[in-house]
């Protein structure tokens, strides 16, 4: 266990917790078990989104609320990289909530569902052409645009939290017998 735990009796600050996670995550990786590394860093980023409670030692600085926010979108929506299939549930959700809103309020002459998706996929997808304004409603641009923004970063983070997980379970160690 890292000296760091017996320096100090009573409640560990929280960000000496964060910095003892990074350390066991940093050994794990250079022993290149990144099984275990990746429930070290998911920890670390865990504590990171907590409050400092040891008010007895002193408080520590508060973090701005942005920072707080992306952490828990980050949580949220990718599980820290570490659950590809949180991501890719995200996508699902924001291609099936914005071909609903496409095919209720996006097209000045309506337009069923179906096509909807396949609209909102081609936004999506699609990042340096645009649909045909003339036929969309504004809601139906800033969607839209919503797509081309959201979609790109829901693909990478799908994409990452894949790689992510075929190294941790290409390089685990074996287990002895």
């Amino acid at each position: 266990a890292p000296s760091s735990l017996a320096d100090s009796p009573g409640p560990i600050p929280r960000r000496r917790i964060v910095s003892i996670y990074r350390e066991l995550r940093k050994g794990r990786e250079d022993n290149r078990d990144q099984l275990n590394a990746a429930d070290f860093y998911y920890s670390e980023m865990e504590m990171r989104c907590q409050h400092d409670h040891s008010s007895v030692l002193g408080p520590e600085k508060g973090r701005p609320w942005a920072e707080h926010a992306l952490l828990r979108g980050f949580w949220a929506i990718s599980g820290y990289d570490v659950r590809p299939v949180r991501s890719l549930a995200a996508l699902a959700v924001v291609v099936a909530g914005s071909a609903a809103v496409l095919a209720e309020w996006g097209y000045k002459q309506g337009t069923s569902f179906g096509h909807a998706v396949i609209t909102a996929l081609t936004a999506i997808t699609a990042l340096l052409t645009t649909l045909d304004w003339s036929l969309l409603t504004p809601v139906g641009q800033i969607t839209e645009i919503f797509l081309k923004v959201a979609g790109p970063i829901l693909l990478a983070l799908t994409a990452l939290g894949i790689r992510a997980r075929a190294r941790r379970q290409q390089t685990t160690p074996a287990k002895a017998p």
